[in-house]
């Protein structure tokens, strides 16, 4: 799940350092759900979501939801309500964080 857009090819790169399937169709989809986000600042948290994935399950398919944030809402969050609203795989993966202490007393 994420809020930018990947470029594959850095995913076939890395797949292709690490002598694992080709991310072909049959590995890789990436969803957009709503408004193409474009390639933001978290496109290599994003890289790194989907090539670590693929490399623990080497000959799983890896499905990469992508949403826009909105005023209201994560585009992360987004992601991952279109997952489950379209029970789209048995397991979902986030690994977004931030530290307690950026986020303010309340």
């Amino acid at each position: 799940m994420g809020r930018s857009n990947i470029h594959t090819s850095d995913i076939s790169t890395f797949r292709s350092l690490f002598d694992l399937p080709p991310a072909d169709s049959s590995h890789l989809q990436v969803i957009l759900n709503g408004p193409d986000p474009g390639f933001t600042d978290d496109e290599s948290e994003a890289d790194i979501d989907v090539q670590w994935s693929g490399a623990v399950a080497k000959n799983a398919k890896i499905d990469f939801v992508v949403s826009q944030s909105t005023e209201t809402t994560d585009g992360v969050d987004l992601s991952a309500l279109y997952v489950i609203d379209n029970n789209l795989a048995p397991i979902m993966s986030e690994s977004f964080g931030q530290c307690e202490a950026a986020l303010g007393t309340t």
